[in-house]
């Protein structure tokens, strides 16, 4: 089960990475393309994908935190 867990999270952060380059316009620094939004909801996924179990907001989806 442990095996799982420890995948799961790191295909979250590999996501997190590959929509962090999809949005982000080349050359990125240092005027960059995305919004301060933007990079805020980019801060919140990564924080989620490292420091939390899911970096999808499952609970925010079923109509709560659970």
């Amino acid at each position: 089960m442990e095996f799982f867990t420890i995948m799961t999270t790191v295909l979250e952060i590999y996501f997190y990475f590959l929509f962090f380059h999809l949005f982000t316009p080349y050359p990125a620094f240092p005027q960059g393309g995305r919004s301060q939004r933007q990079a805020g909801s980019f801060a919140k996924i990564a924080h989620r994908a490292i420091f939390k179990r899911s970096a999808l907001p499952w609970g925010k989806m079923k109509g709560g935190w659970g």
